[in-house]
C-alpha cells in the first residue's frame, strides 16, 4: 500500500502495464522535458519568476505522465503548452500589426496629440470669432 488507502493496489504504479513501444517514447519525452527545462530557466532569468509559473507546473505535469505512463496527464501537458503557444501568437501578432514595433501607441504621443487637438480647435474659435462682425 502506498498512501493508507486500503486498496489493493499500488497508487503510484503505471496505469496500464507499458510495452516496448511506450518505453521508446518515454526516452523521447524525457528529451522533451530537458528542453522545457532549459526553456524555464531561460523565460525565469529574462522575464522573471511569475513568466516560468506555467512552465513549472507543466514540467510537473509531464514527470507525473512519464512516471506513471499516464496518457491523460501528457493530454493535460499538451493543453497547457497550447495555451502558451497562443499566447505566444497573439504577442507576435501585435507586434507585425505595428510594424515591428515601431508603431506602438503610448502615452506621451497621445497626450501630444490630444494637446495639438486642443490647440488647433482653440486656435480655429479664435479665427470665428475674430471674422465675425460684432454689432455695437
Amino acid at each position: 500500500m502506498c498512501c493508507n488507502c486500503k486498496c489493493d493496489r499500488d497508487c503510484t504504479a503505471p496505469i496500464v502495464p507499458p510495452n516496448d513501444k511506450a518505453k521508446n517514447y518515454k526516452v523521447a519525452l524525457y528529451v522533451v522535458s530537458g528542453f522545457h527545462i532549459a526553456l524555464f530557466c531561460v523565460k525565469v532569468y529574462l522575464m522573471g519568476l511569475f513568466s516560468g509559473i506555467t512552465d513549472l507546473v507543466a514540467i510537473i505535469i509531464l514527470y507525473v505522465a512519464l512516471c506513471r505512463y499516464d496518457y491523460c496527464q501528457l493530454m493535460l501537458y499538451i493543453v497547457l503548452n497550447l495555451f502558451e503557444v497562443f499566447a505566444l501568437i497573439v504577442v507576435l501578432g501585435y507586434y507585425l500589426q505595428t510594424d515591428m514595433g515601431k508603431n506602438t501607441p503610448s502615452a506621451e504621443k497621445e497626450r501630444a496629440e490630444k494637446e495639438q487637438e486642443e490647440k488647433d480647435k482653440e486656435q480655429q474659435s479664435n479665427n470665428e470669432s475674430v471674422e465675425s462682425p460684432t454689432e455695437v
